[in-house]
């Protein structure tokens, strides 16, 4: 018997630590552990060729939900137990191949444990996650009870060629039919699962067209694999239309007296390049200056035209994000024959000499203050939320903890800040906020020059 844990080897030192509060030496059960991860695979490679051959022949499994894991049934022996890494989110901090020795005496049954020390993506990267599943029903949706697809390939098909090329990054679903593709940069992106043995049909929208910005986590992009033959589901749709006019007094607006301009192409602007690409989906105005597209997949669109020979576009190009029902039907674009006029941009705010500084901290009791042995933590973006929506837009400023959780900001002109943390997917599915608040952002003034330190942010694990 063989068992052990792949565990989350936060300080990379290969040895599951715990927060020993009363200091006598045993974990108790409110102490802080490194916690287990699961859906890593570990096998006995019987002919030493470092690849899972075949499930029936090489003794295989997964990690469980607290990253545990147990190899039953080897006879005596001298065995290569292996662990197959995940690049893409972690480093290993343990071997993951190791030769052990099954006996029938003190090594009848071994405890074999595996360091993973989590990857933090940098600001600004995005990330895709989601799950391959069995539809039993055909309905398009995972539901309760529907099993899982592990082994299913999920890939970014980078030239829509509809065919995984070398290069093309791609992730493999783990025992519970998960897949994650993290650290992607912004954009729009088409993916796709490769077809799997014994299913021909999916009730997914196939592929699925995303766009994404900085710090994104889409982690809703599924697919469903129909075993039935049943005739499918009708899959949720969006649709996108308008009007194409002379805007005859430049104001951006469909006025009355207002003609729509027919002939005037309207496309989406699939890959974000502002141009018309082959294959991106195309409408032509009516008489009346009326476009259409429907049957969409919900998404992420941005929506382009092709000016009429010798007028300027009044209106602003459109982004919209729509959900399954949606019919975005007010997509206008004005044009007139006068050039727009470009507002004065407004001035540049002086530097100041102010600052804010201070410490992302795990809040390890929870109490809401900075204590002595609570460990910053490194990589969280903190930003100032200009316009208070709990959302860190392009334009808002924002720096990086470092190693040791510390940030800070300088130069800074007499004003209000509103300071806040954006944490990354991976962070968020482990931490929650614990001071100032859940979600809760810092009201920081530096008038007059102030400097302002121990401005701290603290956090608890879920």
């Amino acid at each position: 018997l063989i068992t052990g844990i792949v565990f989350e080897d936060f300080n990379s030192n290969g040895i599951q630590d715990f927060n020993d509060t009363n200091g006598n030496g045993i974990l108790d059960p409110d102490e802080f552990v490194e916690r287990g991860v699961p859906g890593f695979r570990i096998y006995v490679d019987i002919n030493e060729n470092g690849i899972l051959d075949n499930d029936d022949i090489e003794p295989n499994t997964f990690t469980n939900t607290d990253g545990e894991y147990a190899i039953v049934g080897l006879l005596p022996g001298t065995y290569t137990l292996r662990l197959i890494p995940n690049p893409d989110n972690f480093t290993s901090t343990t071997l993951t191949d190791l030769t052990i020795t099954v006996d029938e005496f003190e090594n009848s049954n071994l405890e074999i444990d595996f360091g993973q020390s989590p990857i933090i993506p940098p600001p600004g990267l995005a990330n895709i996650s989601g799950i391959a599943f069995i539809d039993e029903n055909g309905d398009g949706l995972a539901d309760a009870g529907e099993p899982q697809l592990p082994d299913a390939v999920i890939y970014i098909d980078a030239n829509d060629n509809g065919e995984r090329d070398d290069g093309e990054r791609f992730a493999l679903t783990n025992q519970f039919g998960l897949y994650d593709i993290p650290n992607v940069s912004p954009g729009t992106f088409v993916i796709r699962q490769e077809p799997f043995p014994g299913f021909t049909d999916s009730t997914t929208p196939e592929p699925v067209i995303i766009t994404l910005i900085e710090g994104d986590n889409a982690d809703f992009v599924n697919f469903a694999n129909d075993p039935t033959g049943l005739p499918k589901a009708v899959l949720p749709v969006v649709s996108i239309g308008g009007i194409v006019f002379n805007d005859i007094n430049g104001d951006g607006l469909l006025d009355p007296g207002e003609n729509g301009i027919p002939g005037t192409t309207v496309f989406l602007d699939r890959n974000d390049n502002s141009i018309l690409d082959n294959e991106e989906r195309t409408a032509i105005t009516d008489s009346l200056g009326v476009y259409d597209f429907d049957g969409l997949p919900p998404g992420t669109y941005t929506v382009l035209q092709i000016p009429p020979p010798g007028l300027f576009q009044t209106t602003q190009d459109p982004t919209l994000t729509l959900f399954a029902g949606d019919d975005a039907n007010f997509v206008n674009f004005g044009n007139s024959a006068n050039p727009p006029v470009i507002p004065p941009q407004p001035p540049i705010p002086p530097i100041g000499t102010g600052s804010i500084s201070g410490i992302t901290f795990e809040d390890l009791n929870g109490n809401g203050f900075l204590d002595a042995g609570e460990p910053g933590i490194g990589g969280v973006v903190i930003y100032f939320d200009q316009n208070n929506n709990s959302v860190r837009d392009a334009d808002e400023i924002f720096v990086a903890t470092d190693a040791n959780g510390n940030y800070g900001f300088s130069n800074l002109a007499d004003a209000s800040y509103t300071v806040r943390q954006d944490l990354n997917p991976d962070q968020a599915a482990i931490f929650t906020q614990t001071v100032p608040g859940p979600n809760e952002p810092v009201f920081i003034s530096t008038f007059g020059g102030a400097n302002v330190p121990g401005v701290n942010i603290g956090n608890i694990r879920l």
